[in-house]
């Protein structure tokens, strides 16, 4: 994780981590994990979907499954930090929910608290299909 001795630097293992962090958002074996959603989110952790809806924390733990096929690797993905304890993810994915094929552009901010990465505001915006 850096500090502020790093100089705001990220290495490969860094960025590789929030590829597997915002992948698991995605992944079926994680994305429904009440356990797992519980240490990856913040507690005053928001969602503004690509619809317009705002959920929280506890929308997204109470979700049913449902499924999602997500096309893997995501597209631009983007890690800057804002602040030693602050990363900015900005990524396109595509999605196909219900027969239907989705394009998004994303944003998402993680904090770092007790050695590890945690969620705590998410973006999508929707995209026009390629």
């Amino acid at each position: 994780m850096p500090n502020a001795e790093s100089e705001m630097e990220l290495t490969g293992a860094d960025l590789e981590q929030f590829r597997e962090l915002e992948e698991g958002l995605w992944r079926s074996e994680t994305r429904f994990d009440r356990d797992w959603l519980d240490g990856v989110l913040t507690d005053d952790f928001t969602d503004f979907c690509r619809f317009g809806h705002v959920y929280n924390r506890g929308d997204l733990i109470g979700s049913e499954a449902s499924e999602v096929k997500v096309e893997f690797p995501f597209d631009n993905f983007e890690v800057e930090l804002l602040a030693p304890t602050v990363a900015l993810v900005t990524y396109e994915n595509t999605v196909t929910h219900d027969g239907s094929r989705q394009r998004a552009r994303r944003s998402s901010i993680w904090v770092s608290a007790a050695d590890s990465w945690k969620l705590r505001f998410v973006q999508a915006t929707t995209l026009a299909d390629a």
